[in-house]
């Protein structure tokens, strides 16, 4: 299906996102970039059914000059997403991030399932907070697993070195789930 990682400082935020489509159980395209820029410095990305996720963000009015409130953004979809009968066993997920109207990196993941909107605001220069959408074949621990191989091999102490693991992690799974291939894409932003 997808997956898409995003790790943040407090300096940066870098969101990494495999290609592929998948309907059906069959690869339907190979390189869909699976984000939108909505500011200056901020994004939506997402995990789960193309056309679903698609028509969430359409929703979302945005013009790339400007900054917008994140925390409002993360609220307008998941008041478009959760709880909703019609979407029912559909695996949706998004992630909203970058830099907030304070000049602060920050970014919420929000999901069909979860009442609760979880946010992550790194604080310290040595503070990273890092989420992952995966709603493929593999379990979160395992996921949580090729991450610790990956950032000890590496360390996260910048965003070069971010990028590194989230490419060498999203081959890890790409390798273990088929949902998932070896083709990313990258957006990064500084304060």
């Amino acid at each position: 299906m997808s997956f898409v990682s995003v790790i943040a400082s407090d300096s940066f935020i870098s969101m990494v996102a495999d290609g592929r489509v998948v309907q059906d159980g069959n690869s339907i395209q190979e390189n869909y970039r699976k984000f939108k820029q909505i500011g200056l410095k901020q994004f939506v990305a997402f995990a789960g059914a193309k056309q679903i996720c698609e028509a969430v963000m359409d929703q979302i009015n945005v013009e790339i000059e400007k900054m917008y409130e994140l925390s409002k953004v993360a609220k307008e979809i998941h008041s478009a997403i959760y709880g909703k009968s019609e979407l029912e066993g559909i695996n949706i997920l998004f992630v909203v991030g970058g830099v907030n109207i304070n000049g602060c990196i920050e970014f919420y993941t929000i999901n069909r399932v979860d009442e609760e909107i979880r946010k992550y605001k790194p604080e310290t220069p040595t503070d990273r907070s890092y989420a992952f959408l995966h709603n493929g074949m593999i379990d979160e621990g395992i996921v949580g697993e090729k991450f610790e191989e990956t950032y000890s091999k590496y360390g996260v102490t910048s965003l070069s070195k971010c990028q590194r693991v989230q490419e060498e992690l999203n081959n890890k799974i790409a390798d273990l789930d088929e949902s998932v291939n070896k083709i990313t894409f990258k957006l990064s932003f500084r304060k």
